[in-house]
């Protein structure tokens, strides 16, 4: 991840604080960034540093992540869906492109469902879009980790999923920047979202997204490349990347590979015409 020092500031919501980096070009177009369960808007640190001379870059922390409030139960991907759309209210953002890994990239698929009007593409990278049994049970054993040992332990049980094994034998610096997300995820925030998660019900719904988008997923990320490719055909203007030597972080492990395929996006939503609007002052 970029070592740039970049400032959070709250966006109060009904009462409540949303987490939010804002950054480059007020008068260009917007593209949002919704992290991964369990880390923080500082996932994509890298990323918005790459575009933010040429737009501006929200990247938002969900809610019980990073400087965003734990709410207890967490609600539904509607509320998720909701945080965005308010943010975006608050910031005077009209539309936006939306970039999302995992639980960002599944709530990309929410936004497009409920608010095509707010938005020019998404980007879903490493995620699926529905909760069979064996995923259900993942996050009740992350639970199971969470009340024997704490986030320590919830981290410990993520590094296999998260980066290849190439990653975690050969770059500790981006072992520690992943778990260092992990570790500082308040554990009720955490375990809200886990329950949350278990609700995912948008496969049956894909066929009905309007809005450009482009998948992307690590090539080592478990069942998600197969996954993806499945829910790429069931969206009518969808493009699936894969990235080789990516597992579940992919913006981590493959930086450069993931930056050209998202601005690559970026550049055909401007040549179709579907580009953002400037944000207001």
């Amino acid at each position: 991840m970029s070592g740039l020092a970049v400032a959070r500031r709250p966006v109060e919501i009904g009462g409540r604080r949303i987490g939010v980096i804002d950054e480059g070009r007020r008068d260009s177009p917007v593209v949002t960034f919704l992290h991964a369960l369990g880390a923080n808007a500082d996932l994509w640190r890298g990323d918005a540093a790459a575009l933010a001379d040429r737009y501006r870059v929200v990247s938002i922390d969900t809610r019980g992540h990073g400087a965003s409030d734990v709410i207890e139960p967490a609600g539904s991907f509607d509320d998720l869906v909701a945080d965005v759309v308010a943010v975006w209210d608050a910031l005077g953002i009209e539309t936006s492109a939306v970039v999302g890994l995992s639980l960002g990239g599944m709530t990309a698929f929410g936004l497009a469902l409920a608010h095509p009007e707010r938005l020019t593409g998404i980007v879903a990278a490493d995620c699926r879009a529905d909760a069979p049994p064996p995923f259900r049970q993942m996050w009740a054993t992350r639970r199971a980790m969470l009340e024997d040992g704490g986030m320590a332990a919830v981290a410990e049980g993520t590094m296999a999923s998260w980066l290849t094994a190439a990653s975690r034998a050969d770059r500790p610096d981006l072992v520690e920047a992943a778990r260092s997300m992990i570790v500082s995820t308040p554990p009720a925030g955490y375990r809200a979202i886990t329950e949350l998660i278990e609700g995912l019900d948008y496969k049956r719904r894909l066929a009905e997204i309007t809005v450009p988008c482009r998948m992307i997923v690590g090539a080592e990320d478990g069942v998600h490349p197969p996954e993806m490719a499945a829910m790429a055909a069931l969206v009518p203007d969808c493009r699936l990347v894969t990235l080789e030597g990516a597992a579940h972080l992919a913006n981590l492990e493959q930086p450069a590979a993931f930056r050209t395929a998202v601005e690559d996006f970026l550049a055909e939503i401007a040549a179709t015409g579907r580009q953002t609007r400037p944000s207001s002052p």
